[in-house]
């Protein structure tokens, strides 16, 4: 408990009652505390899965540290079934708690590192409450946003937080590409019992994704560029972002994990239909 208190000792309010906000201050009331036993590995990314490693140092280091936990969020979205929510519970919380520590290990800043894991926590909550085998559970009593934040439930203060976020993009440009990850992961918060609220959300994920974009595909003002030709040519070079490229792989991998399932679905169908014509015969 003492060893990392001593490194992060602040206990402060998420989001302050009032509209007052301090880019500079924590945005947590409560700490983990705990260094992350080894059941922090027991999360299900393979360790050899590439296509997940984003460089830690490169454009945001914040979300390729939490490639993992989006990692588990995909799966959880697409599981039928979990026999062990609590396994899964104290897996998490050692996730989220190896995050935490990785986040201020490579420097992060506190605001931002608060941000995130308050993000991460209301996400995954939400995708595990969606499922049938978490609503038929206790997670609502016991979730990883009450554990982290002792809060319940973190589907209004998700946006409540990217739109003073978004107030000044440029200094938490690595948090709002997290958010809008999540966003495109399918997290609806606020918006999924709303009136239209699915093509409320899709238009602010598209301005929130025109605004990330402008940031980071800024052009390089020290390079001049002769003419057009030259610019077109600059303009397809450019790297492709490092979140987009998590995104689309995790996006894949929803689609692939669903796909697997129905096929296997179908074969255990089969297989019983086969099995039950036999029996009848006999």
């Amino acid at each position: 408990m003492h060893a990392m208190a001593s490194r992060d000792d602040d206990r402060t309010v998420i989001l302050a009652q009032d509209d007052a906000w301090s880019a500079d201050s924590p945005l947590t009331d409560y700490d983990p505390a705990l260094r992350p036993p080894p059941l922090a590995q027991r999360l299900s990314l393979p360790p050899g899965n590439s296509s997940l490693l984003i460089d830690a140092h490169g454009p945001n280091t914040l979300l390729a540290l939490a490639a993992p936990l989006l990692s588990e969020l995909v799966q959880l979205k697409s599981a039928d079934a979990q026999e062990r929510p609590d396994l899964l519970r104290e897996s998490l919380r050692a996730g989220i708690q190896y995050f935490d520590l990785q986040c201020q290990d490579h420097g992060i800043e506190q605001t931002s590192r608060h941000a995130a894991r308050y993000v991460l926590c209301t996400v995954l909550d939400e995708a595990i409450l969606a499922t049938r085998w978490g609503n038929d559970s206790d997670w609502s009593q016991h979730s990883l946003l009450a554990l982290f934040h002792q809060e319940t439930f973190g589907g209004e203060k998700f946006f409540v937080l990217l739109e003073r976020l978004h107030r000044d993009p440029g200094r938490h440009l690595d948090v709002l590409e997290l958010m809008y990850v999540c966003i495109a992961l399918g997290f609806q918060g606020r918006y999924r019992l709303q009136p239209r609220g699915e093509t409320a959300l899709a238009e602010l994920s598209e301005r929130l994704y025109r605004e990330l974009r402008r940031y980071r595909e800024a052009p390089d003002t020290r390079l001049a560029e002769p003419n057009a030709v030259d610019a077109a040519d600059h303009s397809l070079r450019r790297p492709f972002p490092a979140w987009l490229l998590l995104c689309a792989t995790l996006a894949g991998m929803t689609l692939l994990h669903t796909a697997f399932s129905n096929t296997l679905e179908q074969q255990r169908h089969n297989t019983l239909q086969q099995y039950s014509t036999q029996e009848a015969r006999q």
